[in-house]
C-alpha cells in the first residue's frame, strides 16, 4: 500500500471527434490518509489553517459525501466517518483506512475536477483496498457526484467500468460510458478515464504522476512551483471550453435544463 506522498505530473485530455482537440497540462497532488493530515510537516502546509500556501482541512473533504455529517465536523467522526457513512448507504462494509488523492487548497483557494478516495479495510493478510470513491465536480453547475467503485480483485492495476451519470461537460453527452485504468503503487500514480460509446473511444483524460515521500521540502516545492493551482485549473477549464467552442464542438445542455424546458 502506498503512503503518504507528494505526486507530480501530468494530466492529459483528449478527443478525436467530432472535432479533435488535445491539451496537457502539469499538476501537482496529494495523496494522504485522510486521519493523518494533521501530522503532515509544516510550515509549507497547514490542516488547520485555510489562509497557507498548501492546506487541507477536514471540513474541505468529501464535498460530494454526507453533508450533514461535514456540517457536524469533528463531532461526526471527522472524513473517514463521513465516507464510511456514505458505503453504509450503499450496503457496503467500513473502510479501516482512507488516503485521498487530491489538490490542496493553495492560498485559500480549493477546486478539484476529480477527487480520488481509496477505502482500504484489515484483514488477515494486511490491508485489502476494497473501493475507489471518484468524486467529481463541474463547472460552472457547482455540482459534485460521487462514483463508488468496488474492487473485485487486486492485481496490478485495477479496471472498472460503468456509465456515465454526471454531466461534467457541456461539450460531451450523457449517454456514454466510462472505462477506467487505476495503479497507484510507489513508481507511479496513473489514472486512465476513457469515455466510450459503443465501444468507441469518444474522450481520454490520463493522470500520470511521480509520487515522492511528503517532506517539508517537497510540500514547499509543490507550493512555490504550482501557486494558486487550483484557480489556475478553473482558468484553464474555461479556457479549453472557449477553444471547443471556436472549433464549433456540439453543445449538449445541462440535463436539467432539458427538464425544465419539458416541465414548462
Amino acid at each position: 500500500m502506498l503512503h503518504d506522498r507528494a505526486c507530480e505530473g501530468w494530466v492529459v485530455h483528449r478527443r478525436a471527434a467530432p472535432v479533435a482537440h488535445t491539451f496537457r497540462y502539469p499538476v501537482w497532488m496529494l495523496y494522504a490518509d485522510v486521519d493523518h493530515l494533521p501530522a503532515l510537516p509544516g510550515p509549507w502546509f497547514s490542516a488547520r489553517r485555510r489562509w497557507a500556501p498548501l492546506s487541507l482541512r477536514s471540513a474541505d473533504l468529501p464535498r460530494g459525501v454526507d453533508p450533514d455529517g461535514a456540517a457536524a465536523g469533528k463531532a461526526s467522526g471527522g472524513v473517514r466517518a463521513r465516507i464510511n457513512r456514505h458505503l453504509a448507504s450503499h450496503g457496503l462494509a467500513d473502510a479501516d483506512r482512507v488516503f485521498v488523492l487530491t489538490q490542496p487548497r493553495s492560498w485559500g483557494w480549493l477546486f478539484n475536477p476529480v477527487s480520488f478516495y481509496f477505502c482500504y479495510q484489515h484483514t488477515t493478510r494486511g490491508e485489502r483496498l476494497t473501493h475507489v470513491l471518484a468524486e467529481i465536480t463541474n463547472t460552472p453547475w457547482d455540482e459534485v457526484h460521487v462514483y463508488v467503485l468496488r474492487v473485485q480483485e487486486r492485481r496490478g492495476e485495477l479496471c472498472f467500468e460503468f456509465p456515465k451519470r454526471f454531466h461534467v461537460s457541456p461539450f460531451l453527452p450523457m449517454d456514454l460510458d466510462y472505462r477506467w485504468r487505476v495503479r497507484v503503487d510507489d513508481d507511479a500514480v496513473e489514472i486512465a478515464m476513457h469515455l466510450t460509446r459503443a465501444g468507441e473511444e469518444v474522450f481520454f483524460a490520463g493522470l500520470y504522476l511521480h509520487p515522492e515521500p511528503v517532506t517539508a521540502a517537497s510540500l514547499r516545492r509543490g507550493a512555490l512551483r504550482y501557486p494558486l493551482q487550483n484557480l489556475r485549473t478553473l482558468a484553464r477549464i474555461y479556457w479549453q471550453a472557449a477553444r471547443l467552442w471556436w472549433k464549433r464542438a456540439p453543445f449538449h445542455p445541462h440535463p436539467a435544463s432539458l427538464k425544465e424546458v419539458e416541465s414548462s
